[in-house]
């Protein structure tokens, strides 16, 4: 699983930003269920990399797209873009959705070949991901109507994978299952994964304190209850 995160680029009426554009410091989760639709968070982003980087990012997003053949031709079109990329964020704030993804058995990391250290990523946004990804999108043109804004829609990007969780499922039976209830690997002592691997479900916001909390808890048990 992941996180179906969009951007926002808001444009502030006086030309410049009311937060620090580096900070993470404004959020709300009214949208967080939707009339029972899971959708997720709003909150600002903090600063975007300056455009020479983002233009590596854009060669990125275009090579993996339909336009892949477009790719080879970016550096033509430097000189330009560069200063339409400055523009687009001068004096705005960069906010971003993040909704939640759901687990699939068919989404995977798995290796190439049995020989090969790579591994291959199996993932695809399902119909019912596409629909809330649009709904969110709908919700929140609503709630930024009359300022001037741009969409930079990266959610179905899978060159943009946020929050990576999932891959190893706990529960009590390792015939189904990697891990147990307390973050350990069944048949192996010594070993715990807490990181977001045993997630049940991406969530719809950011998964650090999660993964914090969830690792105290197991690591009080190590030290208070693990069997000798």
């Amino acid at each position: 699983m992941r996180h179906f995160v969009d951007l926002y680029v808001v444009k502030s009426p006086h030309g410049n930003t009311a937060l620090d554009p580096r900070q993470k410091e404004l959020a709300f989760n009214d949208l967080y269920l939707d009339d029972g639709v899971r959708l997720g968070t709003f909150q600002s982003f903090g600063s975007l990399p300056p455009p020479p980087m983002l233009m590596g990012s854009l060669k990125d997003d275009v090579s993996a797209s339909r336009f892949g053949w477009a790719a080879p031709l970016l550096p033509l079109a430097r000189p330009i873009l560069l200063p339409v990329l400055a523009n687009m964020f001068q004096g705005a704030m960069i906010f971003a959705t993040i909704a939640e993804d759901l687990p699939y058995k068919n989404h995977r990391v798995g290796p190439r070949d049995p020989t090969s250290l790579d591994v291959d990523l199996s993932y695809t946004v399902r119909p019912e991901g596409a629909r809330r990804i649009a709904r969110f999108r709908q919700r929140v043109d609503g709630l930024l109507k009359g300022r001037s804004w741009r969409l930079l829609a990266q959610a179905e990007n899978n060159e943009r994978m946020a929050h990576v969780c999932g891959t190893c499922r706990f529960g009590d039976d390792p015939a189904t299952s990697v891990l147990d209830r307390n973050n350990k690997v069944h048949g192996v002592d010594n070993v715990f994964v807490v990181d977001g691997s045993f997630f049940p479900t991406s969530g719809g916001t950011n998964p650090s304190l999660t993964i914090a909390a969830n690792a105290l808890r197991v690591g009080e048990w190590i030290v208070k209850g693990m069997p000798s």
